[in-house]
């Protein structure tokens, strides 16, 4: 959509409204038209690192008026753009043919995105349910405790056991360092005495467990502070 922010930074703004006691509401628009395999399991793994936060809504792509797709439509796959059929029961043909409306239909491969985007709804309300299971009182499903030299993580899964994970440290100081996004050539720079392989190897398994979030060449923890 070319808003010029990176799946990473969507997923800090989510992590440090729950790390502030911010209720934070949203959605994620499905069956983008001319989505790709590739596009939807990377929207996979992201809700995967999202899961221990306040889900967001699914919502299903429309068309606007003036936005990228709308602008370009066959750049998206689009075969045509056409008045809503809504429109055409609350308004005159006459009206229609002289006002562009602010929501349009349009024809295009929906059949196909609503295929493809299937196991992200399932998913969206597996995660809703996990929430809506959990008692609001208690600490955030993904959490850590600072004990100085070392960092206790408590990773609630669901239906599965609770994870405990410690940290001691350097490894408890990597970890602390992506408490917002990084770039991991920095960590290198901050970490000298870790060789590369080293580094990527731990960050890879921290991704792997679910604690920590890679994003092309950045990184950031999952984990908010337990107050």
């Amino acid at each position: 959509m070319n808003k010029g922010t990176r799946v990473l930074d969507n997923i800090a703004a989510m992590k440090f409204a729950l790390e502030q006691d911010i209720r934070l509401s949203g959605n994620l628009i499905l069956e983008f038209p001319g989505s790709t395999a590739i596009e939807v399991a990377e929207t996979l793994t992201a809700l995967q690192a999202v899961f221990p936060y306040p889900p967001l809504q699914a919502a299903t792509f429309f068309l606007g008026q003036g936005s990228p797709v709308h602008c370009q439509p066959r750049r998206f796959g689009l075969t045509a753009v056409t008045i809503h059929p809504k429109y055409r029961i609350l308004f005159p043909a006459f009206f229609l043919d002289q006002v562009e409306m602010l929501i349009q239909s349009y024809r295009a491969d929906r059949q196909h995105q609503k295929k493809l985007w299937a196991p992200v709804r399932q998913q969206m309300a597996a995660w809703t349910t996990f929430h809506s299971q959990r008692d609001p009182t208690r600490q955030p499903a993904l959490s850590y405790r600072d004990g100085s030299d070392f960092l206790l993580i408590r990773q609630e899964r669901a239906g599965q056991p609770t994870l405990h994970h410690r940290l001691r440290g350097l490894s408890r100081a990597i970890y602390l360092q992506c408490r917002q996004p990084v770039e991991q050539k920095e960590l290198l720079q901050t970490f000298n005495r870790v060789k590369e392989e080293q580094l990527m190897h731990f960050l890879a398994d921290l991704a792997e467990k679910g604690l920590l979030f890679q994003d092309q060449d950045a990184c950031l923890a999952l984990a908010v502070h337990a107050h």
